[in-house]
């Protein structure tokens, strides 16, 4: 079977759920790449002060990551921690784009950072899942690539938006977040009685 029929043999859930990972990455770039500038820009913040938020941030998320998904995955399930998830991201980039200062950043800072944790790793593993066992190599290469390809396109939409708006950016992460959400709702509802 060429590449070609193999895509078109997939699950429709399958291609759903790249679409929603792209979509996803696509907002999550929003933020990698404009960061440092948004914080020069707005409230005057150095490379130091920068990394310091950056790896606060991935303190939380990894924390989130380490210590909860296993509980939270068990009690509510894969698909229900991504909605969740991407619901509470898109919540957060719009407070990020309209905190007045850095004391109101960091809350929607932390709260993206657990959106993320929770989002992330249960949709990379319902890709896994839903992919067959003789198509699950191409699967997760293409889920992947839909990631890498959102990392060539979010940081040049993000340019664009930037030079028009400092909260451009963070406004398109939170469509497109609610974008994500409203995909991902659809992969639930087709697949309540899924045992995975």
């Amino acid at each position: 079977m060429n590449r070609a029929n193999m895509l078109s043999s997939w699950d429709p859930a399958v291609r759903r759920l790249c679409l929603t990972y792209f979509t996803f990455s696509v907002a999550v770039t929003q933020l990698e790449s404009m960061f440092a500038l948004f914080m020069a820009d707005r409230f005057g913040y150095g490379a130091r002060e920068v990394a310091f938020l950056l790896v606060g941030i991935a303190v939380v998320m990894g924390g989130v990551q380490g210590g909860a998904m296993r509980p939270l995955s068990e009690r509510y399930g894969e698909r229900s921690l991504v909605i969740a998830g991407m619901a509470v991201l898109s919540g957060a980039f719009l407070g990020v784009a309209q905190a007045p200062s850095v004391a109101w950043l960091l809350l929607p800072l932390a709260i993206s950072a657990v959106g993320r944790g929770i989002a992330q790793p249960p949709l990379m593993s319902l890709a896994s899942f839903r992919a067959t066992e003789d198509q699950r190599g191409i699967v997760m290469g293409t889920f992947q690539s839909s990631a890498s390809l959102a990392r060539v396109v979010g940081p040049a939409c993000a340019g664009l938006l930037y030079d028009h708006s400092i909260g451009g950016p963070f406004l398109l992460a939170a469509a497109l977040m609610a974008g994500a959400t409203v995909l991902a709702v659809g992969i639930a509802r087709r697949e309540a009685g899924d045992p995975i």
